[in-house]
């Protein structure tokens, strides 16, 4: 699977606010931008999928 730099910006930016919200004891917050992140390349691992259907 090949991504662009974009899209490996935004989860390297998506988990840096899951840490920083960490690091900062606001658990919530972490939680969900962690979990946004995940489901980000879950999403782009579909689409990719579906767009490269033969």
């Amino acid at each position: 699977m090949r991504y662009s730099i974009g899209q490996d910006l935004m989860f390297i930016i998506l988990a840096l606010i899951s840490s920083l919200a960490l690091l900062s004891e606001h658990l919530l917050t972490a939680t969900v931008f962690f979990a946004l992140s995940i489901l980000f390349i879950i999403f782009e691992h579909q689409a990719y999928d579906y767009v490269n259907k033969p």
